[in-house]
């Protein structure tokens, strides 16, 4: 058996200490977020431009109704809030990851008074401002309900609806790819819901642009709902990293050679 001397050692060393910078590289960059500590509807970085709304049923609350100090409050018939990331997510193998959390202080299930439609949610947006996937709780269903460009369906566990209690999200894609992933959990519980390599119905994501936060609720003060702790986050394609680390091994292997031709020449 040849022996290895302590100079290839250090080549393959190296070689493996490159793919191992390369791999942790390949971590998740936050492209935009807001948590609304700014106590304004302008906050938070990397959006296009201020979160636009179709009506004025909204507000920036003090109350501390999810995280921090402030969260983003809707209340009323039909209210909605979007926001774009700028600029939109489009290259192809780009991992991506949007998150936030949402509260309704109203009961949404069964809001009463002869009250019709109720719902909270939030749409995941692709660059044309086109709905990819939707989280809910709506009128009449006590569990989750999502949207994958078919009909609404529930996860394949129980997560049920629960007034004031509040609900963090995370959904998970790349560009290009007909799948999806989601996790979903209700604070203060054991309850969670959760989807890995889902299929769409009849859709890609080709791009990633924001999302909608949307609120029907009954008229009635307190029955508002708050949305708070908005990212979006970017993976870049590991592969360009990973031949980053193979490139460096192969170099240093070639260098290795080198000498050692050059020391028995001599």
């Amino acid at each position: 058996m040849q022996r290895i001397s302590w100079r290839m050692a250090l080549c393959c060393a190296f070689g493996l200490l490159s793919f191992g910078i390369a791999a942790d590289r390949c971590t998740a960059t936050i492209v935009a977020s807001d948590n609304f500590e700014s106590n304004s509807t302008t906050g938070g970085t990397g959006w296009a431009s201020a979160w636009n709304f179709n009506n004025g049923n909204h507000y920036v609350s003090g109350a501390s109704k999810i995280d921090g100090t402030y969260s983003l409050g809707q209340y009323g018939q039909g209210d909605v809030a979007s926001r774009l990331v700028s600029p939109s997510i489009t290259t192809t193998g780009t991992g991506v990851e949007l998150k936030f959390s949402f509260r309704a202080d109203w009961d949404v299930v069964n809001p009463g008074g002869g009250f019709s439609n109720s719902e909270i949610g939030v749409n995941v947006l692709n660059a044309s401002s086109s709905t990819l996937f939707t989280f809910k709780f709506n009128q009449g269903n006590s569990q989750l309900r999502l949207n994958d460009g078919g009909g609404d369906f529930g996860p394949s566990s129980s997560l049920t609806f629960a007034t004031g209690n509040i609900y963090d999200f995370t959904f998970q894609s790349a560009i290009g790819s007909n799948q999806y992933s989601f996790q979903v959990a209700r604070r203060g519980s054991s309850e969670t819901a959760s989807g890995t390599n889902y299929m769409y119905s009849g859709r890609t994501t080709n791009s990633i642009g924001g999302l909608v936060f949307f609120v029907t609720a009954p008229s009635n003060s307190g029955n508002d709902g708050f949305l708070d702790s908005v990212s979006v986050s970017a993976v870049p394609e590991p592969t360009a990293f990973l031949f980053g680390g193979l490139v460096c091994s192969i170099v240093g292997v070639s260098h290795y050679r080198k000498r050692r031709k050059l020391t028995s020449a001599a």
